[in-house]
């Protein structure tokens, strides 16, 4: 029994001394500050009246800028906030001239579990869900636009390498989306310009990559 109360004791040293030297843990602060782009599967849906449907599929792809900071409220969970600023690559318009922008600022929520991770190597799975504003200005005479409030998600796996206690890199490999359910057109002479009885949603799905610097103390 002494045998047994001491193999007990020297286990659970070792991962006690283990969980010290593993480079996340309860009371850290990390902060990342990253470079990413999306590509995503889109759909907009027009409805009239709710009984005349149409919908329009297309490709986006953007160029994302995540700053994210989270807490560990203990040695494996982490939470915190994220805010990311989206940037699609868009064409001009050969009949025009003209270039439409558009972009989506994220406010996010995020937890992250911290699972997998030894003295130098972190590895979490990071889940974020929040609020999401996106604008499209066709940048015309006329100053089109189209707009929406809606919500935004996301899972990834984001493994980070230290360079030493505090300052390392990270990488991120996920999936994303987004949902707008009452997008309003607009230009200069009105606030809006959809037709009476139409509600058009804007939603879209698809991959994260990006990669940036963390910095833990």
């Amino acid at each position: 029994m002494k045998k047994v109360v001491l193999i007990i004791a020297a286990l659970a040293a070792f991962f006690n001394g283990k969980a010290q030297d593993d480079a996340f843990h309860q009371g850290n602060v990390a902060i990342g500050l990253g470079l990413g782009f999306g590509v995503y599967i889109t759909e907009t849906h027009y409805s009239y009246k709710g009984s005349s449907h149409h919908y329009t599929t297309e490709g986006a792809v953007c160029m994302m800028y995540p700053l994210t900071a989270e807490y560990g409220i203990t040695d494996w969970l982490a939470v915190g906030g994220r805010f990311a600023y989206s940037d699609f690559l868009t064409q001009r318009n050969s009949h025009t001239g003209f270039k439409r922008s558009i972009r989506i600022i994220d406010t996010d929520f995020m937890v992250n579990f911290h699972l997998i991770k030894t003295e130098k190597f972190d590895m979490p799975i990071v889940v974020t869900a929040g609020l999401s504003n996106y604008r499209l200005a066709e940048n015309d005479l006329s100053h089109n636009m189209r707009q929406d409030n809606g919500i935004n998600y996301g899972l990834s796996l984001n493994p980070r390498i230290y360079f030493n206690d505090y300052i390392g890199m990270y990488f991120v490999f996920g999936y994303g989306g987004f949902n707008y359910s009452d997008m309003t057109y607009s230009n200069d002479r009105s606030k809006n310009i959809n037709p009476t009885g139409t509600k058009i949603t804007y939603r879209g799905d698809g991959t994260n990559l990006g990669m940036g610097v963390t910095v833990k103390f």
